[in-house]
């Protein structure tokens, strides 16, 4: 990733933790687009954790992209999806 020119930060969060260091993290360093994992996104489970993922998001950055992962694409793919061709 960051050899395309991405630049991303790994936060680990899980339905025991909370969501409060995520929250914490966007203030710092707002984003332009937040990429929920597949063990999340997919895992009927934790779905709710998922719309709290997204509501946290929309909350703190408002304009932030939320993108899904599923493993059956690409992580590249996904993010030109969104953001169009690769940045420079």
């Amino acid at each position: 990733m960051t050899s395309a020119g991405y630049k991303y930060e790994i936060i680990h969060a899980s339905p025991e933790t909370g969501l409060d260091a995520f929250k914490h993290q966007l203030r710092t360093l707002p984003c332009d687009g937040v990429l929920i994992g597949g063990g999340v996104a997919g895992d009927p489970s934790l779905s709710y954790f998922m719309e709290q993922i997204i509501d946290v998001t929309h909350e703190v950055v408002p304009k932030a992209k939320i993108m899904f992962y599923n493993h059956s694409v690409d992580v590249q793919e996904i993010l030109e999806r969104w953001f169009g061709s690769r940045p420079d």
